[in-house]
């Protein structure tokens, strides 16, 4: 019971992989009818590759400059492709309008990355890291509702992750993603040595895809409304490094503002 907005972004989006080589990994997998062609798998130590990692730099210029947290190039090299991935989905220019093909600088035979989700692996055994989720959902005046969440859910699957750390702000929206994709126990609330100190680091098992992509909700209802000021996550911060157990049992959003459960 695949919910539609996802087998539209399926039926529509092209899958793209960029990945060093010697990686032993089944990318020709059917998930959810959708295969990666050989042509989108994307070698960053060749030259030929980098018409289309220009267009990653590009998309993340679009959805992370005004934040000032867009990638430096060195760091998609050494600290993402090289030992990690990169997976997302590309737009075809032909199925974009005029200004959308502008925006992005395409012609109608070219296609765009319109999200990516990064992981790199741990020293931790089976263990990953993700690095980076973003997409161009609300950039573009083409609807791409729910990209965010199938981006990641289906490179969880397609890399077989079942470990999983990541790290996001606690005024995110990508806060919602992460939630309904697995269960997230707090790591850290309050991350001082991060360029943004309201960051939380948390620890993740992912869920089974078809729950997510069928939208079955696994919510834990035991929580109470948090207040992620400063001070609170300082002093949830002290807690868990007297060892207390912290999980965000549920995330919504309501008037503008996240609702967040701990």
């Amino acid at each position: 019971n695949m919910k539609t907005k996802y087998q539209n972004l399926i039926s529509n989006l092209v899958p793209y992989c960029v990945l060093a080589p010697g990686h032993n990994l089944n990318l020709n997998r059917n998930i959810l009818g959708m295969q990666l062609d050989q042509n989108n798998i994307f070698n960053p130590l060749l030259t030929s590759s980098r018409d289309f990692i220009e267009k990653i730099y590009k998309m993340d210029e679009l959805t992370f400059g005004d934040q000032g947290m867009q990638m430096e190039k060195w760091v998609f090299f050494d600290c993402s492709v090289m030992p990690g991935f990169v997976f997302g989905f590309a737009v075809k220019g032909s199925d974009l309008d005029i200004e959308d093909r502008t925006l992005l600088g395409i012609k109608e035979n070219e296609i765009f990355p319109v999200s990516m989700y990064i992981a790199i692996p741990m020293l931790e055994r089976a263990a990953w890291f993700g690095h980076n989720l973003s997409s161009l959902n609300g950039k573009l005046r083409k609807n791409l509702s729910g990209l965010g969440l199938l981006t990641k859910a289906i490179a969880l699957e397609l890399f077989q992750i079942k470990n999983l750390y990541g790290a996001t702000q606690w005024d995110s929206r990508a806060l919602l993603i992460h939630r309904k994709l697995g269960r997230m126990e707090l790591q850290s609330s309050f991350t001082p040595i991060h360029s943004k100190n309201n960051t939380l680091c948390y620890k993740s098992e992912p869920f089974d895809l078809i729950d997510v992509v069928s939208e079955r909700q696994i919510i834990d209802e035991s929580g109470s409304l948090f207040d992620p000021s400063i001070e609170n996550i300082f002093k949830i911060q002290k807690r868990i490094e007297n060892n207390e157990k912290f999980e965000i049992k549920k995330v919504y959003f309501y008037e503008g503002k996240l609702q967040i459960y701990l």
